[in-house]
């Protein structure tokens, strides 16, 4: 949402590539994916229940309607879902703006550190930043960014970790998909009797036997 519809979205709901916030940042130029919540940048990306007005509300619904006119098979009964990772520091906001509606939140967390090899925000500032200021930059954003979700944390939210996702598969899947009302079957996890999807990049991804 916030990349694919940042253009016509309002800047309160994108921000990491369109209509980027504070855009005269010395070092931390857009796009963003992991700097947007250093301690630079936070204040000008963190938005709660608060900032929520009528014109908000009515922009994102005008936007999530179009992507159900676009794309659902039944538009009388669709599910939205969204990925936006941005929305880890505005939960609450999304949720006022959508308190309309039964909203289901479930927020992933990692291994902040991990994004020096991955990210390209952080890969870009290589020839700026030494690693151990890079570090430093990773860990600002998984320090500012996980307890502003925390903080927004309600009982339409599930909090799982990545890692476990990968150490037992089956069980998170199983818990995500309770918390989604969502039937889960054994398909949802990758197996050997499977083929890798049309248009996937990365193998290491998929089933290894």
């Amino acid at each position: 949402m916030h990349t694919v519809r940042g253009p016509i979205l309002p800047a309160e709901l994108t921000g990491t590539r369109y209509k980027v916030l504070w855009p005269d940042h010395p070092v931390f130029k857009p796009p963003r994916s992991w700097t947007y919540a250093c301690d630079d940048l936070l204040p000008y990306y963190r938005k709660t229940a608060r900032d929520a007005t009528p014109e908000l509300k009515r922009a994102f619904e005008r936007i999530i309607r179009m992507c159900i006119a676009r794309h659902a098979l039944d538009k009388a009964n669709a599910r939205f879902v969204n990925k936006s990772q941005v929305y880890t520091v505005r939960f609450s906001l999304v949720r006022e703006l959508l308190k309309d509606y039964d909203l289901k939140f479930v927020l992933e967390v990692n291994n902040p550190w991990a994004a020096l090899g991955k990210a390209q925000d952080i890969e870009r500032l290589k020839s700026k930043l030494s690693f151990k200021e890079r570090l430093g930059i990773c860990s600002q954003h998984g320090v500012n960014s996980i307890p502003c979700a925390l903080e927004d944390k309600g009982e339409d939210m599930l909090v799982v970790r990545f890692e476990d996702l990968l150490q037992d598969p089956e069980r998170l899947l199983r818990q995500i998909s309770e918390h989604l009302e969502l039937h889960f079957w054994e398909d949802m996890l990758p197996g050997p009797q499977h083929k890798i999807p049309f248009g996937s990049r990365f193998r290491e991804r998929w089933y290894l036997p």
